[in-house]
């Protein structure tokens, strides 16, 4: 009994020293627009933190934004200040849910869109597709592919493959367009893209 006691005590004092232990913010930024604004995922940069965040108005201090909804992505130096910011989208709804990290400054985003507009200029399916966005170290558009079928896909997560490639995990719903294969319900979807 004497040795639960001091063991408990021991827990004690160890958790009221981590409780004990003061956490100062080194800086903060708010980004946005005077609309609800959605972060959907952060990534490591060449200079500091990209950040994705779903915009649903135009307003000062936002490029190129195209209508609805779109994926606003901020670079921020590790002090917090804005390096660069560029929307991404069409008159439809647009929004990133992954970045990631390529060699040269380039990063993949796997999205989501409903626009055959603007910078999607591959959307062929019928409702919500996966959008995979390649874009170079001036942020402009290397190549975008949307995937997916007639009804609405979603995505799930994606890894960059060592030839420089991407390979994305989704979810579907029905057959047809790039999906060959369905098994009812819902099924997971594989899909793997080269490079270019």
């Amino acid at each position: 009994m004497k040795q639960l006691t001091q063991f408990v005590l021991f827990i004690l004092l160890l958790l009221s020293t981590a409780y004990a232990q003061q956490m100062d913010i080194t800086w903060h930024q708010c980004l946005g627009t005077d609309e609800s604004d959605y972060p959907d995922c952060i990534s490591k940069s060449e200079n500091g933190v990209l950040i994705s965040i779903t915009v649903i108005t135009d307003n000062e201090g936002i490029s190129n934004y195209h209508g609805s909804a779109d994926a606003w992505l901020v670079n921020l130096d590790t002090l917090g200040n804005i390096v660069w910011e560029k929307c991404y989208g069409g008159s439809g709804g647009e929004g990133f849910s992954k970045i990631i990290n390529l060699p040269n400054n380039q990063y993949y985003l796997l999205g989501g869109t409903n626009s055959s507009d603007g910078d999607v200029q591959s959307w062929n399916h019928d409702s919500y597709d996966i959008w995979v966005v390649k874009i170079d170290s001036a942020r402009e558009i290397i190549w975008e592919r949307c995937l997916g079928g007639p009804s609405h896909d979603s995505r799930n997560d994606a890894i960059a493959t060592p030839d420089g490639g991407i390979l994305v995990l989704g979810q579907i719903t029905y057959p047809g367009g790039d999906i060959s294969h369905h098994y009812g319900g819902t099924d997971a979807w594989l899909c793997r893209l080269d490079a270019s």
